[in-house]
């Protein structure tokens, strides 16, 4: 089960650095799962300033607002809890 974990944190951290330099790319897709129009991520994405950092408190708490944005703009059907989802493994 180590080797997994460590393949996620891979795969994880290579996804992240992907979409910052193919910030078109994966705006396009970020639009098009989440049924919204493709110049809203490629608005946040051009602007935003995202580095990895441990997964705390702080971020659990981002992740909850972020979560709960979605649900109330019916983004996503069912209301989730982030500690419970959040792996900070």
């Amino acid at each position: 089960m180590p080797y997994e974990i460590e393949w996620k944190e891979f795969a994880a951290a290579a996804a992240r650095a992907w979409s910052l330099t193919n910030v078109s790319a994966y705006g396009e897709t970020w639009g098009k799962l989440m049924s919204i129009p493709p110049a809203v991520p490629l608005n946040w994405l051009s602007r935003a300033k995202i580095h990895i950092t441990p997964l705390d408190d702080n971020v659990v708490f981002d992740e909850q607002q972020t979560i709960d944005l979605y649900f109330r703009s019916g983004l996503i059907k069912q209301k989730l809890n982030a500690a419970d989802i959040v792996d900070r493994s």
